[in-house]
């Protein structure tokens, strides 16, 4: 007798932890109004062909021409964009996962910058549009916790994106072009040649595991710290408005030989009225730069790898 009453609250209490733990799914589920959006973004990558992104007033377009990424630059003028630049914007776009909503009131858009302050993303696949999302404020909560508010662009519901940086989506065209400047081992140069005007030209030649210049042993550190600097270097500004028709005979050229090499890399600075210098790289043939630190690290006076003062 004893033991079938026991029993009967054994059963008692479990029916009571079923009834509980059912009750608190079911509360939390409806915690979220129906409005809440499980999934923000649902792309299908392989079919992306176009994309208009538009921050402070001003848009441009990433459109795919016959298997080549193209980006629109001022002037409605096209460049190529690089498909691993693009791959990591729509995988970065991927990464949002709406945890909660910030707000619904449209006139709080723009605290958390979800209006026209925002970055706007339109995505197309086939040339239908299948994501239309405006990226805004980014921040931080907790010691390494960090998040992004976006929203629908036909939304009025705000959402904080945990684990998901805004900033890295890019916002401007040259975010998606190829910026590499020069890319090299620098322990397999074997010889480095510069061209400069009138008898200042010189060549730093590499042999038994020391750098000359001429008959004259050149300084290890100086050497050393202007070769581990060519090793990844970026063009920060693009020079877009000049034919490269114009650009005839270079003021400053250094050309690179390298065991790993199978020809020389040539870098070169033209004189320019407007831009000062404009710099070309063979590395990456089809972009020019104007860039004053890239022109301080190539083009070295001999007096500097002597370690003359």
């Amino acid at each position: 007798m004893f033991r079938s009453v026991k029993n009967i609250r054994l059963v008692a209490v479990l029916v009571i932890l079923v009834v509980v733990y059912a009750g608190l799914k079911l509360f939390k589920n409806t915690g979220r109004s129906k409005s809440f959006r499980e999934e923000l973004v649902v792309i299908d990558t392989s079919r992306v062909n176009r994309i208009v992104i538009t921050k402070s007033g001003s848009s441009f377009e990433v459109s795919k021409d016959n298997d080549q990424w193209k980006v629109t630059i001022p002037g409605n003028k096209k460049v190529d964009a690089t498909g691993t630049s693009v791959n990591n914007a729509l995988s970065a776009l991927l990464m949002i996962k709406p945890d909660r909503i910030a707000t619904r009131d449209p006139e709080k858009w723009v605290d958390y910058q979800v209006d026209s302050s925002g970055t706007r993303v339109q995505v197309f696949e086939n040339n239908a549009g299948t994501l239309d999302l405006i990226l805004g404020r980014f921040g931080v909560h907790g010691q390494q916790q960090f998040h992004t508010f976006v929203r629908l662009f036909e939304d009025k519901e705000v959402y904080a994106a945990n684990n998901f940086m805004g900033i890295s989506f890019p916002s401007d065209p040259e975010g998606f072009r190829n910026s590499r400047f020069l890319q090299i081992t620098s322990d397999s140069i074997t010889q480095v040649t510069f061209n400069y005007p009138g008898d200042s030209a010189y060549i730093l030649n590499k042999s038994n595991d020391r750098w000359y210049i001429g008959n004259n042993q050149a300084d290890s550190a100086m050497t050393a710290s202007f070769l581990s600097g060519l090793r990844y270097m970026n063009g920060s500004d693009f020079v877009d408005d000049v034919e490269p028709a114009a650009l005839i005979n270079p003021t400053l050229s250094v050309l690179i030989q390298a065991n790993d090499l199978a020809e020389e890399v040539k870098l070169e600075a033209y004189s320019h009225p407007l831009y000062g210098y404009i710099l070309h790289s063979s590395y990456n043939p089809k972009s020019y730069f104007s860039d004053n630190s890239l022109l301080i690290k190539i083009f070295k006076g001999q007096s500097e790898l002597l370690g003359e003062q």
